[in-house]
């Protein structure tokens, strides 16, 4: 695990936009089966649904029998920890100078109500199935995240409401992470 975490296959760093997945995608399919797919990541966050869709590639590599690892160097936050969450917990390992980032999903809209009482209904009816969908989705991360460590998803979701930053030696003691990688 150490060569690997050494040199990793995928270094991202910056905003999770569109690109990200791209580049996923390409270190996945060069890679030999039996290499530990190991990906370095440092983000002050970006895209939930990209976050998400990492997530997904990451799975589907595991579920062919490949072996994967997650580095996170000096921040992951916000959708970074989504993606983070998709790792088991022996597979996850931050930098000594990490922290983390973990909150609720964004969200920003206003809601132009313009037409008949009907067609008002139907714009809220459709903002409110958007906050639903969201609610459902950031569930199920605080529950990756929260897999195999030492909190319940509802703790971190509670934590999570305060914008819950943590250093990665907290994030060890609770067993969100395998280890501190010191390199």
């Amino acid at each position: 695990m150490r060569q690997a975490l050494l040199r990793p296959r995928l270094r991202l760093h910056g905003t999770i936009e569109d690109d990200w997945i791209d580049r996923l995608i390409e270190v996945i399919e060069a890679g030999a089966e039996d290499d530990i797919l190991s990906i370095e990541v440092m983000t002050t966050g970006g895209d939930a649904e990209v976050g998400r869709r990492l997530s997904l590639e990451i799975c589907m590599a595991r579920d062919r029998g490949r072996r994967v690892a997650f580095l996170g160097k000096t921040t992951v936050y916000s959708a970074g920890a989504t993606f983070m969450g998709c790792f088991r917990t022996e597979e996850r390992w931050l930098t000594p100078d990490c922290w983390l980032l973990i909150h609720e999903r964004q969200m920003q809209a206003d809601i132009p109500l313009n037409g008949g009482l009907r067609a008002c209904r139907a714009q809220l009816q459709k903002a409110m199935a958007e906050v639903e969908t969201g609610e459902v989705l950031q569930r199920k991360g605080f529950e990756d995240l929260a897999a195999g460590s030492k909190l319940s998803a509802d703790e971190v979701e509670r934590r999570a409401l305060e914008n819950w930053y943590l250093k990665a030696d907290e994030a060890l003691e609770l067993g969100l992470v395998g280890g501190i990688f010191e390199g």
